[in-house]
């Protein structure tokens, strides 16, 4: 940067021209490299017997990763190379693809991102884009496309290119349209640091719509409580996200309906009522019904062809199916001369009080005098916290599965209406083994709270589902020699998932745990790896075979060095061909 501090506004201009070029150079180079490492395993593992007994059993195969008419490639090699790229194998494998396919089915395309016109962003999702394409209507994209990833921006860009795929084949479009309809979803996104999550839904517009309704409801209702009790008016936006956690509560929930069945559904957020609907935080819609995004038509005696109306005003929220605004000039609903059409009532009675004075009464009360307690639905939620949380009230709680760290304070928010069991805190210090190949669930426990993550380098997962995995593999009883005791346990435990698990199993990986939660890598060419606490690390043969060593009071002087000085062993670079450590400087 004392460089730059020196230039001035052509010179500033140039190097930002010279870096883009730089970048995308890199870019391409890493596409390469991927193809590269494809080719040299191209090679079919199964076309021995041998081979194909250890395909059965999890072992490497070929697998397809990009389009059709790409080559295959062996799919347990992408794991070396996902390390030397410090990346998920997912991403590495995304990487693998979208190389083979610009180069094989993509070659007008190719070009251009050799040439350095286009960004290679653009390009890759461009090879995704396609890859459902067979090789001839990928070449009709390719020649309708290349020129246009040259010279326009991404956002015209792939508005045409979405025209050439449909161009290339309509029918496939078509049923590509009918399957993604059938891909509706319900997902859970992480929380936040303000202990929040992100709840998404890919669902019908009918069921949305009702759904819409119910929260506005729910919404009233505890809008009219706050008024009631002289409390602070939340906005909108907040009653409705309290609204959807009561949906997690159906008997709760049910009871609170039938509280308020006689309440006026009036909201006293008035015309705002319809900006909660919208899902973006101001931008609610005052104006046309006509044009609200939540226009339903429905085949209503009351609702004359025309009449519509908002799902969160007047289409959705009386239970009896009649729309909740009045036409003017009728107090009860109708327009002149409407014939009535429904039984008299009386006037000081709530228009949402039909459907329960229809309601048959010995069912009503079963339903008041059920324990809500009794119908929650049971879940499992994991909350880690140190003792001195609970005396002071005050620290940190980890929650898993996604929950993240959260404040004490904060916990009562997720367990508040929760049954809590509180389970006996386990020494983690204690070396627990057991005689058996199989973990029992007790031991699963300990390995669990001792190594949360996947220790595979560069992993992410965090489940209580992977696959336990010996580091020194099981040796089972022979004829004349049995098993040696204690060879399942903390100080010998890796729960990977399945895939790092056939990488480590069946290709020619090392892994060792010089104490527990500590694991040391050594890969197929020779590169060695730390996973800890503090994540991934590249280290030097030296360290690697210090820790991994036979001699245990190696590996804890090794340990105590490496605790003292957290950069001991790291690779840091490369100088003349061969990787330099921080523990090579310091010698």
């Amino acid at each position: 940067m004392g460089k730059l501090a020196d230039f001035d506004a052509n010179a500033v201009l140039a190097f930002a021209e010279s870096t883009v070029v730089k970048r995308r150079q890199l870019e391409v180079d890493d596409l390469a490299a991927g193809a590269q490492w494809a080719v040299l395993h191209a090679a079919d593992p199964t076309a021995e017997p041998a081979g194909r007994a250890c395909a059965r059993r999890g072992g490497p195969r070929l697998v397809q990763v990009g389009g059709d008419g790409t080559p295959w490639v062996q799919d347990l090699c992408l794991a070396e190379l996902a390390i030397s790229r410090q990346t998920h194998v997912h991403a590495t494998r995304f990487l693998v693809a979208d190389a083979l396919d610009l180069i094989h089915r993509l070659p007008g395309c190719w070009a251009v991102v050799q040439g350095l016109a286009c960004e290679v962003w653009v390009a890759r999702k461009l090879a995704r884009a396609t890859r459902h394409l067979s090789v001839s209507e990928t070449a009709q994209v390719d020649a309708g496309v290349a020129t246009a990833l040259a010279g326009e921006q991404p956002g015209r860009f792939f508005t045409i290119l979405e025209a050439k795929i449909i161009e290339a084949n309509p029918e496939a479009w078509a049923a590509r349209i009918d399957a993604d309809r059938a891909r509706r979803y319900v997902s859970v996104g992480r929380v936040d640091e303000t202990g929040l999550r992100h709840v998404i839904a890919r669902v019908e517009h009918g069921d949305a719509v009702w759904v819409d309704a119910l929260l506005n409801r729910i919404a009233d209702i505890l809008a009219l409580q706050d008024e009631t009790a002289g409390a602070p008016a939340r906005g909108r936006d907040l009653l409705r996200s309290e609204a959807f956690g009561w949906l997690a509560r159906p008997a709760e929930l049910l009871a609170l309906l039938l509280e308020h069945a006689g309440d006026p559904d009036q909201s006293p957020y008035g015309a705002d009522r319809d900006a909660g609907s919208q899902g973006d935080a101001g931008t609610g819609h005052t104006g046309d019904p006509d044009q609200s995004p939540y226009r339903v038509d429905r085949d209503r005696d009351s609702q004359e062809d025309g009449d519509t109306g908002h799902t969160g005003d007047r289409s959705c929220d009386r239970s009896d199916g009649q729309p909740n605004g009045r036409p003017e000039g009728q107090p009860d609903g109708r327009r002149d001369g409407e014939p009535d059409g429904q039984p008299d009532r009386n006037p000081e009675e709530s228009p949402d009080s039909g459907w329960l004075r229809r309601f048959p009464a010995r069912l009503l009360d079963t339903l008041k005098s059920i324990d809500p307690a009794k119908l929650r639905p049971q879940a499992v939620v994991y909350a880690h916290l140190h003792e001195s949380a609970l005396t002071t009230g005050t620290g940190v709680v980890r929650v898993e599965d996604g929950g993240g760290p959260r404040l004490v304070e904060h916990l009562a928010d997720l367990l508040g209406h929760a049954q809590i069991t509180v389970k006996p805190v386990i020494d983690l210090n204690d070396r627990i083994s057991s005689n058996a190949y199989e973990h029992p669930e007790w031991l699963r426990e300990r390995i669990h709270l001792t190594t949360p993550a996947d220790p595979f380098p560069h992993a992410t997962r965090i489940s209580r589902h992977g696959d336990i995995d010996h580091c020194v593999p099981y040796r089972h009883d022979i004829p004349g020699r049995p098993a040696p005791p204690g060879q399942s346990g903390t100080h010998n435990a890796a729960p990977l998932g399945r895939y790092h698990h056939r990488v480590k199993t069946y290709l020619n990986y090392t892994v060792r745990q010089p104490r527990p939660g500590t694991h040391v890598w050594r890969t197929p060419h020779n590169r060695w790896l730390l996973v800890d606490e503090r994540g991934t690390h590249r280290i030097d043969e030296s360290l690697g075979h210090a820790l991994t060593g036979r001699s245990q009071g190696e590996q804890h002087l090794a340990l105590i060095i490496r605790d003292q000085n957290p950069g001991y062993g790291e690779v840091v670079g490369t100088q003349r061909g061969r990787s330099s450590s921080r523990s090579e400087d310091q010698r």
